[in-house]
């Protein structure tokens, strides 16, 4: 399967089961987890899904980080408290609205 990727994603399959082996049994099964969600959402949810971490890789490394604990926070809240909090001031003034958007389609594509 491997031999039929071009060098370079082949090597990036290679990083990517490296790091997953090397990870902790805990984060592991949050991560098999996520997947099972993420294959039980319709096709189309699913591709909207990996338009948005494409979106989501196109910001600063900064930006990044801020942006992924507040997805980790929003996906932890009940629907009513996730519309809560993007509808906050706090979050408004936090996040630019590409952001904000971003976070509430895969808030609400990958939440609770």
């Amino acid at each position: 399967m491997l031999s039929n990727l071009s060098p370079e994603k082949r090597e990036k399959v290679e990083q990517s089961l490296e790091k997953y082996a090397n990870m902790p049994p805990a984060a592991k099964e949050r991560l098999d987890e996520e997947y099972k969600n993420f294959q039980q959402l319709t096709p189309e949810k699913q591709e909207r899904v990996r338009e948005l971490f494409q979106e989501f890789n196109e910001i600063s490394e900064e930006r990044r980080k801020e942006v992924r604990r507040e997805l980790t926070r929003l996906r932890n809240l009940n629907s009513e408290r996730r519309n809560s909090r993007v509808n906050s001031e706090s979050f408004r003034n936090k996040f630019d609205e590409s952001e904000q958007r971003l976070l509430e389609e895969l808030s609400d594509l990958l939440g609770k």
